[in-house]
């Protein structure tokens, strides 16, 4: 699914999301993209690695993460899923498309965000059991947030 150049900041976030959806962590800025960049405070503004990391540290800490663990049993279509059964969900669809999620019983509220830009946009109600999440594009990456 990544394409070359494989050091891209496109494929640095979702290789990002990828680990963290996986209950794992990752480090970055062994390489810098352009000038030495963060490394030695020459960079420009061509640097973009780091805003995909940035968007999605923000995400996460909007988010009681840590009480989350991955739940691949819970969803089929290609997504990933965290959770915190009955209380708060993570999908992550890595090429768009669907997915199918089993929630605990109880109403959430669900939002699509996109971690390309940082948008969020309101989902509204979604009642646990089998939920099938709404077709996003494919071939772009998203999460849904599920929240009681």
């Amino acid at each position: 699914d990544l394409k070359a150049p494989s050091r891209s900041d496109d494929n640095r976030r979702r290789l990002a999301w990828d680990m963290t959806m996986a209950g794992a962590y990752q480090t970055t800025g062994e390489r810098a993209d352009f000038g030495g960049g963060w490394i030695n405070g020459w960079g420009d503004d061509r640097m973009k690695l780091l805003e995909g990391h940035r968007r999605m540290k923000e995400y996460f800490e909007s988010l009681e993460w840590w009480k989350m663990e991955p739940r691949p049993e819970a969803i089929s279509g290609g997504g990933r899923l965290l959770a915190e059964p009955g209380r708060q969900y993570v999908v992550y669809l890595p090429n768009g498309g669907a997915a199918e999620v089993t929630l605990e019983a109880g109403r959430y509220r669900a939002e699509v965000y996109n971690p390309r830009t940082g948008e969020r946009r309101a989902l509204g109600a979604v009642s646990g059991g089998a939920w099938k999440t709404p077709e996003l594009t494919a071939g772009e990456d998203w999460a849904i947030t599920l929240r009681r």
